[in-house]
């Protein structure tokens, strides 16, 4: 190592300013150069490092997000089944009362036709009664009706014959007082013609 610097630095004492001023730009490229492929292969293996770490991460997330589900989905399950026990005593307990409400309503409802059947056949016997005494209302109506038609005719065909006497006294009385009214007023038609005629003559001759 103490040869190889002591060859550099008697090659650079032998330089020129300008040679010593290339070399060493030449030589601060080659750092450069060996700096960013240094910098190019740490992003590189960063690069494959993150995208590793990524793919891990991924992963991880997926099967955290597993685990999560299928917590979630034991946990809601466990849930569901004291949902359903719960809902299975509540439907257990609705259907007990639900029969105890309906064999009270069969009870009454046989208790209610009894009563109705008995309420019917009270009605019908009252109903029975009730024509028997209307046919035979009817019939004193009927017979009561009869006598009371025979005596009107009676009293009509009476009553009709002194209105036709009547009519017929009468039809002779108007045309006797018609028969004087023509006369009268074929009278004082022929007076006040000529009483006419006599005041037109007058008038006629007055003109004249």
């Amino acid at each position: 190592m103490g040869k190889k610097k002591k060859s550099k630095g008697s090659k650079l004492l032998r330089m020129s300013d300008e040679e010593k001023a290339r070399y060493l730009q030449h030589k601060v490229e080659q750092e450069q150069e060996a700096k960013r492929r240094r910098e190019q292969l740490i992003k590189a293996w960063m690069m494959k490092k993150i995208k590793k770490e990524q793919a891990f991460a991924r992963l991880n997330l997926a099967k955290i997000n597993m685990c999560w589900h299928q917590l979630l989905r034991k946990k809601k399950i466990e849930g569901m089944k004291k949902d359903i026990v719960y809902m299975q005593e509540w439907l257990d307990f609705i259907l007990t009362l639900k029969n105890r409400i309906i064999n009270n309503l069969m009870e009454e409802l046989e208790e209610a036709e009894a009563q109705y059947s008995y309420n019917f056949k009270a009605h019908c016997l009252h109903i029975d009664n009730f024509i028997d005494f209307h046919n035979t209302w009817v019939s004193e109506l009927d017979k009561e009706f009869e006598e009371d038609r025979d005596d009107l005719i009676d009293i009509y065909g009476d009553t009709m014959t002194k209105y036709d006497c009547k009519f017929k006294d009468n039809c002779d009385y108007l045309k006797t007082i018609i028969f004087a009214q023509n006369k009268n007023a074929q009278a004082e038609i022929k007076e006040d013609y000529e009483y006419f005629m006599k005041k037109h003559y007058e008038e006629m001759k007055n003109v004249s």
